[in-house]
Order: structure tokens, then C-alpha cells, then sequence
């Protein structure tokens, strides 16, 4: 799977054929919690493939044949109208992995949709075979996107993407963007807020092999801002660190504060990583409810102060000999952060020996989260 840089993910529908033997059979996307929607019964083959040849990986196989009304088949899997609000304002990934075997006209298919009221979002890609490559066609905004080679046997990634607040989502092939993924209404036809795959028209057929499907919430692990390295506000005695990071210490580079993790206040697994620090010397960690002087920061001590307001601690660390420091997991249980609140974060440390302005203190560069469900 390729989950974007920047970002990590819970998910909400998910299925997994597997590998060669682990398990020894694809289970039926039905006894993992997917719905079988299937109008007529017939035309449509649905079958286990373990292992699927050469490729090391379990298939689940979707093989249309069936050209009357209602030969179609695919599967959904429904969220609740919470889960379908959180999503659009936290972002998601749908993903799959699959080998397209063989199509003719429209009939692989794979979308997310909120509802099934012409005013709801849908995302909707149809999948045809076009000689060694695989021709990804946007029906609601009749953009395409060829993705090359992806008729080669082996199994490939396709993914929607969609930034928390945006309309419009991204496509990607193999992890690599593709361009823009334009949202479109929906109608009776789409899941009534969730995801399906697999044969969605009557009129065409296909064949393919799924190996896994995934629709994941984006949880964004910050913004940094506030920099010592001249690109804002002048360092206090002329001690710029390196790009990125705070004003410099006694080591010549100065103190990076960086995230990973989440800003899911359920998940609550965002994690504050402090390096460029002083081996051995005390390191806080603090929260503020503003970006001090606009984000730019003003001068304080070796370096500069950036948030600010309603300051609350959120630990001593001591630095090993490499000069890191971590905070979290469980800062948002510990200082009572809610979901809709934005708060600033930065690190402050001592420098004893040779602080280039005499002050014995610094400060890194700020990170800003605003936090969700």
C-alpha cells in the first residue's frame, strides 16, 4: 500500500485477500463485512484465487461475462452519517490493489460516495484494459488518466485522495500523482455514503483480481513554522540555525522539532520529536493557544518564542547523548484537547556552556495542530 508522505491514517473499510498462504484462501469479501450487490444473480463469477499465479498474493476475482440488465456485481461497505461528515472534513485515501485481466466497454469500477442525493460527493473511476496499459476514465468529469504497463501481470496501486475541506480529490498510479480527481454529484446508483468495487454496469464486462481495498481517514501530524534559519524574523545575536530549524546553540545548528503520528484526538498517537538539542540539558515541551507575532516569533532568550497564550506544559525531557527527546503518545488525553482545537507547540532547552548569545536557553522552531475526531 502507499500512504502519502505527511500524513498517517485509521481506516474505516478495509479488505485483504492476503499473501501465498497466509491465508490459504481469499475470504469472501462478504464474511469481512462487505455487502454483495448483485441485481440479477447471474453473469457474474465470483471466486477465490490463492495464490494468484507467480505474484506471490491472494485474489478475490470479479469476472464479468453477463451483458442482460442487472449483470453486474460489486461490493460496498456503508459508514454512518458521522463518519461520512468526519471524513470530509479530515480527508481520506481510498486505495485498491488489483490486476485488471480484461475489459470491454465500462465495467471495473471503484468509487467512494457520501449519499445518494444528487448534491452528495462522488468519486467514481471506471478501469478498462488498453493494450499494456490500463485507461482510468473519471465519469463524472470525463477526465482520463492512462496508467502505463499496468496490464503487465503483476498487481498495481490505485489510489483517490481527497485533503481534509477540499471538493476535489487526487488520483494517484503506484504512489505517483496522476492530476486531479473533480468531484461530482451522485444518484441512486452510488453507495449511500461509502465505498464499492467491482463490476458496476450491466452493459459492459471485465475481469478482475482484488487483492485489497482500503478507505483510510488522513490525520495530519502538523504545520511547522517559525524558523531561526534567517527565512522570518532575525535570530538575537546573529545565530541562525540550519533550514528548518530554530535559532543555532552552542552545537552551531539549532534545536528541530518535528511530528509524526496523528491529530485524531481518539487515536491520540501524536508524537513531538525534539533533535539538535543538548545531550543531558532539561527539554520542555509547551502549548499555546496562538502563533506569536503572526508565526514569525519574537526574540527570546537564544532564539525566538512562537506560541504562545494560554501556555501549557507538556513535559521535561532529557535529551540522550545523541541530543533527542520525544514527547507523546496521549498529549491530547493529558492537556484535554478537544476535536476543532488549534494549538501551537514548541520546545524550550537549556545551553549552559557557550550559548552564542549568554542567555543558557533556546528554543526550536514551532509546530501548529489542529485537532480532530
Amino acid at each position: 500500500l502507499f500512504l502519502t508522505a505527511g500524513a498517517s491514517a485509521q481506516t474505516l473499510a478495509s479488505y485483504d485477500a492476503g499473501v501465498a498462504g497466509a491465508p490459504a484462501v481469499a475470504p469472501d469479501p462478504t464474511a469481512v463485512g462487505w455487502t454483495l450487490t448483485y441485481p440479477l444473480g447471474t453473469g457474474v463469477s465470483l471466486s477465490d484465487l490463492s495464490p494468484d499465479g507467480a505474484t506471490g498474493l491472494n485474489a478475490w476475482v470479479i469476472a464479468d461475462t453477463g451483458t442482460l440488465t442487472g449483470e453486474r456485481a460489486h461490493y460496498e461497505s456503508l459508514l454512518t452519517q458521522q463518519e461520512v461528515a468526519d471524513l470530509f472534513q479530515s480527508g481520506w485515501e481510498l486505495e485498491i490493489q488489483m490486476r485488471v485481466i480484461q475489459t470491454a466497454g465500462f465495467d471495473i469500477v471503484v468509487e467512494y460516495a457520501e449519499g445518494q442525493a444528487a448534491s452528495s460527493r462522488r468519486y467514481l473511476a471506471w478501469y478498462e484494459s488498453a493494450g499494456a496499459d490500463v485507461l482510468v476514465t473519471l465519469q463524472l468529469s470525463g477526465t482520463t488518466y492512462l496508467c502505463a504497463n499496468a496490464m503487465d501481470g503483476a498487481y498495481h496501486s490505485f489510489m483517490y485522495r481527497k485533503a481534509g475541506g477540499a471538493e476535489d480529490a487526487e488520483f494517484y498510479y503506484d504512489g505517483q500523482l496522476q492530476g486531479a480527481f473533480p468531484v461530482g454529484g451522485s444518484n441512486q446508483g452510488a453507495p449511500n455514503g461509502g465505498v464499492s468495487f467491482g463490476s458496476g454496469s450491466s452493459g459492459g464486462t471485465g475481469t478482475v483480481h482484488v487483492n485489497s481495498v482500503e478507505l483510510r481517514v488522513l490525520t495530519n501530524s502538523g504545520t511547522a513554522y517559525c524558523f531561526g534559519d534567517g527565512t522570518g524574523t532575525s535570530c538575537p545575536c546573529g545565530n541562525p540555525g540550519g533550514a528548518g530549524e530554530g535559532c543555532a546553540n552552542s552545537s552551531g545548528a539549532g534545536g528541530l522539532l518535528g511530528s509524526s503520528g496523528g491529530n485524531s484526538v481518539a487515536l491520540d498517537d501524536l508524537v513531538f520529536e525534539g533533535s539538535g538539542l543538548l545531550p543531558a540539558q532539561p527539554a520542555l515541551l509547551f502549548g499555546g493557544l496562538n502563533q506569536v507575532n503572526g508565526g514569525a516569533g519574537i526574540l527570546f532568550g537564544d532564539g525566538l518564542r512562537c506560541a504562545g497564550g494560554n501556555i501549557v506544559r507538556l513535559g521535561v525531557r532529557v535529551p540522550n547523548a545523541s541530543g533527542q527527546a520525544t514527547w507523546g503518545p496521549g498529549l491530547a488525553a493529558s492537556a484535554g484537547y478537544v476535536a476543532g482545537d488549534t494549538r501551537n507547540f514548541q520546545g524550550w532547552y537549556r545551553d549552559p556552556a557557550g550559548s552564542p548569545c549568554g542567555t543558557a536557553f533556546n528554543l526550536t522552531n514551532g509546530i501548529g495542530v489542529t485537532f480532530q475526531p
